[in-house]
C-alpha cells in the first residue's frame, strides 16, 4: 500500500537513545513512528467489510515512511525516516482519522530471549555484538559495528535474559550506542563521536528556541568502577538433574540452565543409572545446555550430571574524582559495575572518560526547531544561537521528535560530545 500527503494526516517520528541507569556511556534506542491517515471514507474501520483495507490492517506490516522535500528546481527529494513494523491500528468512530504506531527492528528483537551462545576468549566488545546479531539470524548487511570498538574482553559472554537488556549491558561495557538507522540497519557506534558536524542550525533559520540546561543534581564528582578479573574454575559439576525419565527412542533436553555460570567449557555429560540410554550430542552456551539422548530399550529413569568449567569473577575497585567538582557540589559518586570490564587499563580509561562528562552540569541541550529530516540520533550538529545566549557549539543528538502535520517541526535533546581517554 502506498499513501501520499492527501491520504496521510500526520507523521510523528521518535528516535531516542536512552541509558539504563545513570551511566551515559551505554545507550540503546528503540525508535517508533506514529502515522495518522484520513479515514473519512471509513476504509480503515476494521468492521467495514466494504472498506478498501478490510482484513489487511494487521500487526507486523512493514512500514517505510518518507518525507518529500521540494528542491529549488521544483523537484521532490524523498528522505527516508526509518523502517518499522506496525502495532495495533486505531480507527475510532468519533474521529475521521485512523492511526498506527510502528516500531523499529531493535524493538522487534529486544523482547526476544538471548539465544544459546558459547563464551569466547580474547574477543573485543565489537565482536561480542557481532556474535549476538549473528545468532539472532541477522545478515551482515543488517547491522554495522564501529571498528573502534576494540576493547578486549578476556573471557567474553552475552548476558542471559532479554536481548534488549543484553544490548544495554554490552553498550555500557563498550561505551557505545545501539540504534537502527533510517534504512533499518542496526548500528553500534562508539560514544566518542568525532568528525565535522553534518549540518548547522542557527537562530536565523532553523532554531525556534534553545536551552543549554544547567543540571547540578544530575552531575557527579566521583566515578567508582568495579571491574572484574575472570578465572576458569576447576572441572566440577555445573548441572545435576535427578530422576529424569527417558522414553523409549530417546529425547532432547533443551536449553537447561546451568546451576553455576557462566560456563566456559563442558567436559562430559553423565547418565547415571542408564541401561539403554546414551548421550548422542550436546550443544551449550554460557548459561545453558541442550542434550540429545537416544534410548534403544524400554523407558528408564536416570540422573544427569554435567561436568564443566564455570567462570568466577574477582572484583576490584578503581575510583577517580574531580576536586573542582567536589568543591562546587560535594562528593557525589557514580558506581559502575560490569563483568565485561576485565582489566585495570580498561577500567582506568573508562572511569576517566566518564568523569570528564558527568562532572559538567552544562552538558545537556534542548532545541525546538522547524524540522530537519536529514539528521538522526548520533549525528553531530553545530548550533549557532546568540538569541538564547548559547553561542556556537557542537552537540550530539540523543533524542529527536520529528512531526509533520502540514508543517514540519522538531524537538531535540542533545549532549556535548564525549572526549575519549
Amino acid at each position: 500500500m502506498i499513501f501520499n500527503v492527501d491520504s496521510s494526516a500526520s507523521v510523528k517520528l521518535l528516535e531516542e537513545a536512552s541509558a539504563d541507569g545513570d551511566n551515559p556511556l551505554g545507550l540503546v534506542s528503540s525508535n517508533s513512528v506514529e502515522l495518522a491517515f484520513d479515514n473519512s471514507s471509513r476504509d480503515f474501520t476494521p468492521t467495514n467489510t466494504a472498506g478498501a483495507y478490510y482484513g489487511k490492517l494487521k500487526p507486523n506490516i512493514l512500514i517505510k515512511p518518507y518525507l518529500g522535500l521540494e528542491l529549488t528546481d521544483s523537484s521532490i527529494e524523498y528522505v527516508p525516516i526509518g523502517v518499522f513494523k506496525s502495532g495495533d491500528w486505531s480507527s475510532p468512530s468519533s474521529s475521521l482519522e485512523s492511526s498506527v504506531v510502528a516500531y523499529d527492528k531493535l524493538y522487534e528483537i529486544g523482547d526476544l530471549d538471548v539465544p544459546m551462545i558459547a563464551m569466547a576468549t580474547g574477543v573485543t566488545v565489537g565482536q561480542l555484538f557481532g556474535m549476538l546479531f549473528s545468532v539472532l539470524g541477522l545478515t551482515a548487511d543488517e547491522y554495522e559495528i564501529d571498528p573502534a570498538l576494540i576493547q578486549i574482553v578476556q573471557l567474553g559472554y552475552i548476558p542471559k535474559g532479554k536481548v534488549k537488556a543484553a544490548l544495554q549491558y554490552l553498550s555500557v561495557a563498550g561505551r557505545c550506542s545501539v540504534y537502527a538507522d533510517r534504512y533499518g540497519v542496526i548500528k553500534v557506534k562508539s560514544n566518542f563521536v568525532t568528525g565535522s558536524p553534518v549540518t548547522t542550525w542557527t537562530d536565523n533559520d532553523m532554531i525556534i528556541s534553545a536551552e543549554n540546561q544547567q543540571k547540578y543534581l544530575d552531575a557527579y564528582s566521583v566515578v567508582r568502577l568495579n571491574y572484574k578479573l575472570p578465572t576458569k574454575k576447576d572441572l566440577d559439576t555445573v548441572l545435576s538433574i535427578t530422576d529424569y525419565a527417558i522414553a523409549a527412542g530417546g529425547t532432547t533436553i533443551t536449553a537447561v540452565e546451568f546451576s553455576a555460570g557462566p560456563v566456559f567449557y563442558v567436559e562430559q555429560v553423565k547418565l547415571l543409572g542408564a541401561v539403554n540410554s546414551q548421550v548422542t550430542n550436546i550443544s551449550y552456551g554460557a548459561w545453558s545446555i541442550t542434550i540429545e539422548v537416544s534410548n534403544a530399550g524400554a523407558d528408564e529413569t536416570v540422573n544427569i550430571e554435567v561436568i564443566g568449567q564455570a567462570v568466577e569473577f574477582t572484583g576490584f575497585n578503581y575510583s577517580v574524582e574531580d576536586a573542582g567538582a567536589i568543591s562546587v557540589f560535594g562528593r557525589k559518586e557514580l558506581p559502575v559495575d560490569n563483568n565485561l570490564i576485565q582489566s585495570l587499563d580498561v577500567a582506568t580509561s573508562y572511569a576517566q572518560s566518564l568523569l570528564s562528562y558527568i562532572t559538567d552540569p552544562l552538558v545537556n541541550f534542548e532545541v525546538e526547531l522547524r524540522g530537519d529530516p536529514a539528521v538522526e540520533i548520533g549525528d553531530i550538529v553545530q548550533i549557532q544561537d546568540a538569541t538564547d545566549k548559547i553561542g556556537t557549539v557542537n552537540i550530539v543528538i540523543t533524542r529527536l521528535e520529528l512531526s509533520f502535520d502540514g508543517g514540519l517541526s522538531a524537538k531535540v535533546k542533545a549532549r556535548k560530545p564525549i572526549a575519549g581517554v
